[in-house]
């Protein structure tokens, strides 16, 4: 589909990143090893009170969409639009796709 929504209605947020949100894992900032070895150590000793405080700030990090690449790390290389609500008058055009056929186009407002 190609759609139209206004830039205000969508949320945009790293799809890989997505995953710590939704495994329940804490989000470390580390950039080498041994800065996660010692993030991770810190944050296992916290108490299981603070570990929930602390990982769901860490969560935040995943609307960062800027792209970056390091040894350690990479940002912003898949990054997912969600929406609450798709209205027939927000799609420009959709296609049908379906395995060994051409694609064809199924909508269009033009």
């Amino acid at each position: 589909m190609e759609i139209n929504i206004p830039e205000e209605k969508v949320l945009l947020s790293d799809f890989e990143a997505w995953h710590f949100v939704l495994n329940d894992w804490y989000y470390s900032p580390a950039t080498n090893e041994q800065e996660w070895e010692r993030l991770e150590k810190k944050f296992d000793s916290l108490p299981e009170r603070k570990q929930k405080q602390v990982k769901e700030k860490s969560w935040q990090r995943i609307f960062d969409t800027d792209i970056r690449h390091g040894k350690w790390t990479s940002n912003g290389e898949t990054i997912q639009a969600c929406f609450w609500m798709l209205e027939m008058s927000q799609v420009q055009k959709a296609w049908l796709l379906k395995k060994g056929e051409k694609v064809r186009k199924i909508y269009s407002v033009d």
